[in-house]
């Protein structure tokens, strides 16, 4: 089965994080108590991301998960991730102050306290209820990725590793975006403000950034210099 592309995205983000990070890949392997060419492997996509692994690594490299992965994934899709990236455009602002805001709304305080397995939990239970709510059955899902009936509901619910192209196919088969999925991951406990429901506001926003986006590359599209005829 060829890789999602979501899984390429999510190698790249963490290959560039550890080229910054001053920490090698044989300490962080060590760290992560494996082979010390075991992170080369996975970052070259030779062997499967576990969501565990992928917390881990953020932990030692001192990224918090709710900006990572605002960065590769965020709401709006990969026009939001492009425009937020090139410096020289007028918009660009916009699109990182509405990232900004949307990251106050999650608990900074609470998610510093929870590690890479605590993460995978929350993960793993949100992707159920992603799952539930799609009106699709986890069995469904599972076979539709390949694997056996129980195999995905086993590995959301930690009975076995749980692993990136797992969870971006299931997300794929329920038609959620990752970046809608990745802002509820971190945003504060639904059963503690559920008056605010932030599942209705996260796809408003994503709504709006995804639109904003395509107008922006309409706009620039149709202010680009058109060649001149002899």
């Amino acid at each position: 089965m060829k890789p999602p592309s979501e899984l390429l995205q999510l190698l790249e983000g963490l290959q560039a994080i550890q080229r910054g990070s001053g920490i090698g890949i044989a300490e962080a392997s060590a760290l992560l108590e494996r082979h010390p060419k075991y992170l080369t492997r996975v970052l070259r996509g030779q062997l499967s991301l576990k969501v565990v692994e992928v917390f881990a690594l953020l932990e030692i490299w001192k990224v918090a998960p709710e900006d990572f992965f605002d960065t590769y994934f965020p709401l709006g899709g990969n026009l939001v991730k492009r425009f937020r990236a090139e410096s020289d455009q007028e918009a660009n602002g916009n699109f990182r102050e509405l990232g900004r805001l949307i990251r106050q709304a999650q608990v900074r305080s609470g998610n510093a306290l929870l590690g890479p397995a605590d993460w995978t939990e929350r993960l793993g239970s949100l992707l159920i209820d992603k799952i539930r709510d799609s009106g699709k059955t986890q069995r469904e899902v599972s076979l539709g990725l390949g694997l056996p009936a129980a195999a995905l509901g086993q590995a959301m619910r930690g009975y076995s590793a749980l692993l990136f192209w797992q969870v971006f196919g299931a997300l794929r088969a329920i038609e959620t975006s990752p970046g809608l999925f990745f802002a509820e991951l971190f945003c504060v406990n639904l059963s503690v403000v559920e008056q605010l429901r932030p599942t209705e506001v996260l796809e408003e926003a994503e709504r709006l950034l995804a639109q904003a986006a395509e107008d922006l590359e309409r706009q620039l599209s149709e202010e680009e210099p058109r060649p001149t005829t002899a």
